[in-house]
């Protein structure tokens, strides 16, 4: 009895051990770490709402074969080419970007393909005015902007990548509420460790 529960253990322990080996051989698996700067332009749809918005990100990345997930501050600037009757935007902002990417296979020589998902979390401050007193009340709120876009990934050299997208969205708290939709393009640059 003793000997056929050793017989087994070496046995299930070999096959792990095969297992792995083969996974080594054939199963590509790579972490990579990067550091990218992305620069996002957005804009609401409905012209009479008449918000837009340009975001700085430096984010850190981690991909994982043909997932890459990215985080990082943000700097908003925000537009209000013509006011609306009764709020005045402060332009600058700050907040966290983050989202998820899945990469395609190479289409072409260094070229590739990836849908995105990205969040831009940030606070806006602005005066609202009213007749009679008080007449201006500083008001401020948290803007959720979400985006599902496509883009393509261009690898020039070893380590860098630089990439351009375009999608569509919301400025709403939950994913592609279209109450107020906007259009989302971007470009990047990425550095690969």
């Amino acid at each position: 009895m003793k000997i056929r529960n050793f017989i087994g253990c070496v046995f299930v322990l070999s096959m792990g051990f095969q297992t792995e080996s083969f996974c080594q051989n054939t199963c590509v698996s790579r972490l990579d770490i990067s550091v990218r700067l992305n620069i996002y332009y957005s804009f609401e749809v409905k012209r009479d709402y008449n918000f837009r918005v340009i975001h700085t990100t430096p984010a850190f990345s981690l991909e994982y074969n043909k997932h890459n997930f990215y985080i990082g501050p943000q700097y908003s600037y925000i537009f209000q080419r013509i006011p609306i009757a009764d709020e005045i935007y402060e332009n600058n902002s700050y907040g966290i970007n983050l989202g998820y990417r899945y990469y395609s296979k190479e289409l072409v020589n260094k070229l590739r393909i990836f849908g995105q998902f990205n969040y831009s979390i940030y606070r806006i401050k602005y005066t609202e005015y009213q007749k009679g007193t008080p007449f201006s009340t500083k008001k401020q709120k948290f803007i959720i902007e979400n985006t599902i876009s496509f883009g393509m990934d261009f690898i020039p050299f070893k380590h860098i990548h630089i990439y351009s997208g375009i999608g569509l969205g919301s400025f709403d708290g939950f994913f592609l509420l279209f109450k107020s939709s906007n259009l989302n393009t971007y470009v990047g640059f990425e550095y690969k460790f």
